[in-house]
């Protein structure tokens, strides 16, 4: 009888966790699923979140990798951004980086990790890097992208980027 009564408080227990969990709400898409754009459907790579300086106006805003390109040995990354729930009516900015960030900054916010090796990203000819000059995000709203060497093919990756959760594990294409 003992075991009996163990038994049925054990399921009564999983079936409320089970429950529980199935009713949580969904606020990040899960990696590989695609979701509808204007203009077509992209791929969900990887999710994360960033936390608004404005959280009484936009809460959280999603990060959303919906893009990784290789052409030859350079592999350019798409990030979106988009605010979790709208509080507010007014407009406002989120400053990400701006055009005055040294290359020390660079070089420790914004990378690519694969394997044991860290990836900057790339610069131009004439020492630019290939990446916006700043990214301001417009009502919890934006895009970015960079092109960093590729790391090898079908090895998993992840973006880091300041004040940003690191995007990933992600296949390199």
């Amino acid at each position: 009888m003992r075991f009996g009564l163990h038994a049925a408080c054990a399921l009564g227990f999983l079936l409320c966790t089970t429950v529980s969990v199935q009713a949580a709400p969904k606020l990040l898409p899960p990696a590989g699923e695609a979701t509808v754009v204007p203009g077509g459907t992209e791929t969900i790579l990887a999710t994360g979140l960033f936390a608004s300086k404005y959280p009484e106006q936009v809460g959280d805003v999603e990060t959303r990798l919906v893009k990784a390109i290789r052409d030859g040995d350079k592999l350019t990354v798409t990030v979106r951004f988009r605010p979790l729930a709208r509080k507010g009516t007014s407009e406002w900015n989120d400053t990400i980086y701006d055009k005055k960030m040294s290359e020390k900054e660079w070089e420790q916010h914004f990378y690519l990790t694969s394997g044991n090796k860290k990836y900057l990203i790339l610069k131009d000819g004439d020492g630019k890097w290939l990446a916006p000059d700043e990214l301001i995000l417009k009502t919890g709203a934006g895009s970015w992208s960079a092109t960093f060497p590729a790391p090898p093919a079908g090895q998993k990756a992840v973006l880091h980027m300041r004040g940003l959760e690191a995007l990933g594990p992600f296949t390199v294409p």
